[in-house]
């Protein structure tokens, strides 16, 4: 691997790790509102749920684009296997994602909010694969949505 295909990696699971710890703060915020607890706001707090976004996200994008090359590349892989980051993260829940949890009584409320955060967060890590790996060609098979190749 090229130190250009590294550091491409690298970027890609920085920014999908970003996208989770964004997209995890407005999910939180809604899951505040749905609990009917005012939502607050500090930079602290939003600093660590972007933060944890980041340290849950980048490693396991890193283990999507090592795992691509044993059980093959797609969307619908990619998708699957955010929902599997979810599925893991939530028999197994990290400290700082307890409150999210455990802030109402509905599991099926925190999974339907959390859940597509995870599976677009799957799908673009293998979009960024994709793109990283293929040098921006198309691949034979790829498909054409919009300007999105997937």
């Amino acid at each position: 691997m090229s130190w250009r295909t590294a550091a491409g990696a690298f970027v890609i699971a920085v920014g999908a790790g970003l996208l989770l710890g964004v997209g995890g703060r407005i999910v939180m915020r809604l899951i505040a509102v749905a609990a009917g607890i005012s939502p607050g706001f500090s930079i602290g707090g939003s600093l660590e749920v972007v933060a944890t976004g980041i340290l849950i996200g980048t490693p396991a994008a890193l283990v999507w684009l090592v795992l691509r090359r044993l059980l093959g590349g797609g969307i619908w892989r990619g998708a699957a296997y955010g929902g599997l980051v979810l599925a893991v993260l939530t028999a197994v829940p990290p400290p700082a994602a307890r409150s999210a949890f455990g802030a109402v009584d509905n599991l099926a409320l925190t999974l339907g909010l959390f859940g597509p955060l995870f599976v677009i967060y799957g799908a673009l890590v293998e979009v960024g694969a994709r793109s990283l790996l293929t040098g921006g060609r198309e691949q034979a098979g790829s498909t054409r949505i919009g300007g999105l190749k997937i």
